[in-house]
This record gives structure tokens, sequence and C-alpha cells, in this order.
């Protein structure tokens, strides 16, 4: 397995084979289930135009157990977060069928009586490149989907849906389009 392919995974020991092995800086032990399941929080840095090129369509999980999600999400080299006790998921967010960045993005998982309350404000990334939109999304706990041309350093974001301002559950999808803006009329 290489360093750089890992993003979430399973291991079978303690946190200081996790450090020593992978050297981590930013990272959580789930040991809910009998697994520890390590998730790496070392932010991840890409160009615009890696963003756009990295795309993946969520399944649905709703009524799916858990552990079928979990293990679906790790082959994919999507991460995810499970949120509440159960062995059926309840809800996720992003919904089936949407479509978001695959190697930042993060699908929201919850089970038995959990339920999506937790909003976070959609930050205006008007007139930002993509690398900052997407650190000012991953920071926020959004997922990003790119539109447009993302070639070059002079691209910016042009539009945004969700709006800046608009409250939306953690792990919603925000599309951005990005035009290349040359600084001529």
């Amino acid at each position: 397995i290489l360093k750089k392919d890992l993003q979430k995974y399973l291991i079978d020991s303690k946190e200081e084979f996790v450090k020593e092995l992978w050297g981590l800086a930013a990272f959580e032990v789930d040991t809910r289930n009998g697994l520890n399941t390590a998730f790496d929080y070392t932010e991840k840095q890409y160009s615009e135009k890696d963003l756009g090129s990295m795309e993946v369509v969520i399944q649905g999980y709703v009524g799916s157990s858990t552990e079928i999600a979990r293990q679906d999400l790790i082959e994919k080299g999507i991460g995810f977060e499970i949120i509440g006790n159960g062995d059926t998921v309840t809800a996720q967010i992003p919904a089936d069928g949407t479509v978001m960045s695959s190697d930042n993005g993060n699908v929201i998982i919850y089970c038995g009586e959990a339920t999506p309350e937790s909003t976070v404000e959609v930050p205006d990334l008007t007139g930002k490149g993509a690398d900052v939109a997407n650190g000012m999304l991953a920071s926020s706990g959004l997922n990003v989907r790119v539109i447009g041309s993302s070639e070059g350093s002079s691209t910016q974001v042009v539009r945004q849906d969700p709006a800046a301002g608009t409250m939306v559950p953690r792990g919603t999808v925000v599309e951005i389009e990005l035009m290349y803006m040359d600084g001529t009329d």
C-alpha cells in the first residue's frame, strides 16, 4: 500500500503503530464495532487541473448495513464519517446520485437515531482560485464539485451553488464554476 493512496484505512493495532508506520500528523482512531479505523485528516493539496478530474457519483447507502457502506467507501477511496449507533444506514449526505470530487470529499453516514442536524454556512468563494475555494470548503466541512475551466493559475470562481451565506448540512456538495481570467476585458 502506498502512503499517498491512504486516506482512510483499517488497522489492526494501536495508534502508536499508525504514527510510526505512516507518520500521520493528524488522525483519529474509531474503535466502534471492534475495528480500529484510522482517519487521516492531513489536508491534501491539489492543482486546479486535478480538482476538475477527480469526480465520483455517490451511491445510495440508506437501508444498507453500515459495514457494507464502510467497505464500499474504503474500496472506492472516498472519505467518510459514521455518526450514530446502529447497524443500518438511516441517512447520508451527500445524497444518492450526487456528483462530487472523490479525493477531498467526505460522505457522512447516519445510523440508528442520528439525523443530519449540524449545519454550516457556505463561504463566499467568488473570485477565489480553485485551491483556495477547495480549502475553504474543506475547513467548513463541505464537499466540492468543480465545473468549467480548471487550467492555469488564473482561474477564478465565477459562480457557486448553494450561494454564499446559505446554511446547509455538513457534507453538502458546493458546485463551483471556474473561468479563466486573463486580466483583459
